[in-house]
């Protein structure tokens, strides 16, 4: 489907509309973002809603078929659709709730789960406070992927890594 390790593809029915998503990490449809909705009981020709609200005609598609953006960073969470869209805001209000039947269809195969600071700490047995602290001097390995300012690693990255030693920005004295 042409998107990087850890994307995964749901699909979610409620009510004889299709609703496609894909999120990164947790499946959560409120954090989703809407390829497309498909909704059985409209004759409307296919389109497609771009960022800017500008809608293009999809010829020969599905009746009733909306497709939003043309890549992952162009697709709304659900209120954006329904922002764009005021006759699915309903749908979307109910899709963020958990509504629906899902089915999780694809997640990028060979990914690996991404830890954020908090979860590298947990995995390390460190404080959160001790991996920022480790971050802002400069002692943690790159991240291996960012998700908007929050960097996010591996677990083989956060396995591997050697935590600095005495000398390097561990407290050795506790006392002082």
């Amino acid at each position: 489907m042409g998107y990087s390790p850890g994307w995964s593809w749901h699909s979610t029915n409620i009510d004889g509309a299709t609703i496609n998503w894909v999120t990164e990490g947790k499946p959560r449809a409120d954090e989703g973002r809407v390829a497309s909705v498909l909704d059985s009981g409209s004759s409307a020709p296919a389109r497609r809603v771009l960022r800017d609200g500008t809608i293009e005609a999809l010829g020969d598609s599905a009746r009733g078929l909306t497709v939003f953006g043309s890549y992952v960073g162009d697709r709304p969470g659900p209120v954006g659709v329904g922002e764009f869209l005021p006759e699915y805001a309903e749908l979307m209000r109910r899709f963020a709730r958990g509504e629906g039947i899902t089915h999780h269809y694809v997640t990028s195969r060979g990914a690996e789960p991404l830890l954020d600071m908090e979860m590298f700490a947990a995995r390390r047995g460190l404080t959160y406070r001790t991996v920022r602290s480790y971050r802002s001097r400069g002692l943690l390995p790159a991240p291996d992927a960012m998700r908007g300012r929050s960097p996010q690693w591996n677990t083989s990255t956060a396995d591997a890594w050697t935590p600095p030693g005495p000398g390097r920005g561990a407290r050795t004295d506790l006392t002082g």
